[in-house]
């Protein structure tokens, strides 16, 4: 997850992953932690998002996670 993302700050329920990606967030790597999500997790820059779904949501997600343009 890239510093500016609009990701950044909120939690994994008002990020609203599933419904804007199609993707559902298995797990977060934050450093040398693995994170089992839960809806009031809060997403960090440098976060890693392992997600499944399908491969059209992979682009969407990849884009979320991206920095603001």
């Amino acid at each position: 997850v890239a510093e500016n993302s609009p990701l950044v700050g909120k939690t994994l329920r008002e990020a609203e992953i599933p419904e804007k990606t199609g993707m559902w967030v298995l797990v977060i790597r934050r450093g040398n932690k693995w994170i089992r999500p839960r809806p009031n997790t809060k997403i960090q820059a440098g976060d890693i998002i392992i997600a499944s779904g399908y491969a059209e949501g992979e682009e969407d997600l990849t884009k979320l996670a991206a920095a603001k343009a």
